[in-house]
């Protein structure tokens, strides 16, 4: 999102004055909403010095409180596991921080509370980073649950509490905004909405708000990555990718705190328009040349540049006419005066008009007297060397002996019709002239890239030569850049599935994935470059493995590892039920005896006993048993008993029952 600068500090402003940022008055401690099939919880207007909290529920059938967290949920400590549980959000949240560093990202939003805070309630990720939501998805469509959200301070003391009773239903969408208008500026449009005040409580749990764009005759797309935040008295977002003479059509919805969504409501169509003039051409110079004058200048800055005109005088008094009969282009700021005659003097002007016809001021006179139009002759025997380790070029070639020599000038580039200069000024004379090419800042080329160079000679009138050229293979002996992120997750059939944020080489051609099931990382596949998920069918359920993934160019370099990431692959889904369950007495009890579950997975059975059929089950072995037979001790017959299978994930199938009958129920 782009604000002015106005706009940008009066959000600042309100960002800090109201705590949260968002709202004029108190929130809830806590939102407890349902959503469908679950309950999310995530916290509201907090005191500060809450750390952590605790949920607990009570159901339709419970008689008291159920603590339902293991242990109080807080803020993690890993700023790399905290930019994985915000996952697509760490993109704009680290651009608005200023940097892509987790580390760094997770300190600013650690030490800037207002901020964080703010963007808690439009980023579900950064709020699970943050330890600051919950979501509760034991719980029955239709059913009705009491819910108590205990804050906690720095040593685990109670601060505040909070109670609420809602019933699992989908949620409702939150009201749609109103007054959407589209203002047009130049190469902007600004768009505007209003909201209703925030009245709090949990009712009104809007957040922010989605922006749309649609170009005449196209499709509706989303143009904000993040919602435009709530802000009272601040609601507009500035689009300032709009270009100059499209129509436009924008829609913007509103989004709440578990991202329900409002209806879209449509703007006006707009249609920026340009009616700013492109700056005055700047460095305008005259250059005699043999066929004519040659009129230099700089490239325009504006981006809607489209074309120069040319004016000639030979009197700053007298008047300026335009001498060029097609137009000058803006990629090429040059123009050969060839009516030019030698021994007068000529004045020139230059300006500029854009693609909506604007033009310019006049730039400030060049003036000149045409003589020397005869160019230097041509460097010889010019060669190339490149350096293997560093990819740098030495370019060396044999002196001109022309007596008005200035120097020479360097081009580069992929195309001998395509090169650019490379020199700001003619290098100087030399006995045995020589350049090299380091690349930017001296890092070296591009690696793997062919290149032309060209050199020619200058004279003290600017007369340049015909150029004589060199090529240079830049040798490719550079990784390519790591894999900027891996996480991985279970499968609900109990598979590993990586997941990965490719680096952002130019010449990247696979990715390579290592595992390790103990200590040694092996090779397992390779994947085309389009390919960012994976999924490890091979892997076993219950065993722990780690993962690394590489990136590979197309010259073969292999980048650095990925971090590792480890997981023990499980599954969700329960085991088939034994059948065949038998039963005898034996002994002083009785002993059962059934055929296994055609699961694959089973780790063990557990059985149940009931004092008749429909009675309350109690489980007789505290860890499952993986024979096919039992003995209960000191029980007669009469009594029900349940065997289930357990998988080596946990999950336990369905009883498969038998009733015992006494021997007179036998008869």
């Amino acid at each position: 999102m782009k604000y002015s600068t106005k706009t940008a500090i009066a959000i600042a402003v309100l960002l800090t004055a109201t705590g949260s940022g968002l709202f004029a008055q108190t929130g809830p401690l806590a939102y407890i909403l349902p959503a469908a099939d679950k309950v999310i919880i995530v916290l509201g207007d907090t005191p500060r010095t809450v750390v952590s909290f605790n949920v607990y529920r009570r159901g339709p059938k419970d008689k008291s409180y159920r603590l339902l967290t293991d242990k109080p949920i807080t803020s993690v400590k890993d700023p790399y596991k905290a930019a994985e549980l915000m996952g697509s959000d760490f993109s704009w949240i680290s651009k608005k921080i200023g940097s892509e560093d987790p580390s760094f990202v997770w300190s600013r939003l650690k030490a800037d509370r207002n901020t964080t805070m703010a963007l808690c309630l439009i980023s579900h990720g950064l709020r699970m980073a943050m330890g600051r939501t919950y979501i509760d998805t034991k719980v029955r469509k239709g059913k009705s649950y009491r819910y108590r959200v205990v804050l906690l301070g720095l040593r685990g003391k109670e601060i505040k509490r909070t109670e609420r009773q809602v019933t699992v239903k989908n949620p409702v969408s939150p009201p749609r905004p109103d007054k959407v208008k589209a203002g047009a500026l130049d190469n902007e449009v600004k768009v505007t909405w209003s909201y209703s005040r925030y009245r709090g409580g949990e009712s009104d749990r809007t957040v922010g708000f989605i922006i749309y764009r649609q170009e005449e005759n196209g499709k509706l797309y989303r143009i904000t990555n993040a919602p435009v935040l709530r802000v009272e008295g601040w609601l507009a977002y500035l689009d300032s990718t709009a270009e100059n003479g499209r129509k436009y059509t924008y829609a913007v919805e509103a989004i709440d705190i578990i991202g329900v969504k409002s209806s879209m409501v449509y703007s006006n169509p707009v249609k920026p328009v340009d009616k700013r003039a492109p700056l005055v051409p700047m460095g305008l110079k005259a250059i005699d040349n043999k066929n004519g004058v040659i009129l230099l200048w700089n490239i325009s800055p504006e981006i809607d540049a489209s074309y120069f005109n040319v004016f000639r005088s030979e009197s700053l008094k007298a008047d300026f006419v335009k001498i060029n009969k097609i137009q000058v282009p803006v990629d090429k700021p040059k123009f050969l005066d060839k009516e030019a005659v030698g021994g007068r003097v000529y004045y020139y002007r230059v300006s500029a008009v854009d693609k909506s016809g604007n033009e310019s001021k006049r730039s400030g006179p060049a003036s000149i007297i045409p003589k020397d139009t005869t160019p230097p002759p041509p460097v010889i025997n010019l060669a190339s060397g490149v350096s293997e380790k560093d990819r740098k070029v030495t370019l060396g070639w044999e002196p001109s002996h022309a007596k008005d020599l200035k120097g020479y000038y360097i081009y580069r580039g992929t195309d001998k019709t395509k090169m650019t200069r490379i020199v700001g000024k003619p290098l100087k004379p030399q006995k045995k002239p020589e350049y090299r090419d380091e690349g930017y800042k001296g890092r070296g080329l591009q690696p793997g890239a062919s290149l032309f160079y060209a050199v020619t000679s200058i004279d003290i009138s600017g007369n340049e030569s015909t150029r004589q050229y060199a090529e240079a293979k830049i040798p490719d002996n550079v990784p390519p850049s790591a894999v900027f992120s891996l996480t991985v997750k279970t499968t609900d059939d109990g598979k590993a599935e990586l997941f990965w944020q490719p680096g952002l080489s130019r010449d990247l051609a696979l990715h390579r994935i290592y595992r390790s099931g103990g200590k040694k990382f092996v090779k397992i596949t390779e994947l085309k470059k389009n390919i960012v998920s994976w999924t490890d069918k091979s892997a076993e359920r219950g065993r722990e493995y780690s993962y690394r993934v590489t990136e590979i160019d197309a010259s073969g370099n292999e980048s650095k590892p990925s971090r590792t990431v480890k997981i023990i692959p499980t599954d969700i889904v329960p085991p088939k039920p034994p059948s065949g369950i038998l039963w005898d007495i034996a002994g002083w009890g009785i002993s059962l005896h059934w055929n296994a579950s055609s699961s694959d997975d089973v780790k063990g059975y557990i059985i149940y006993r009931a004092a008749y059929s429909g009675a309350k089950w109690k489980r007789l072995n505290i860890k499952p048993v993986n024979k096919l037979s039992f003995t209960d001790r000191w029980v007669k017959p009469g009594v029900t008993y349940g065997v289930s299978a357990e998988d080596t994930s946990g999950n336990e199938s369905k009883k498969a029952t038998v009733i015992t009958k006494k021997k007179e129920e036998k008869k």
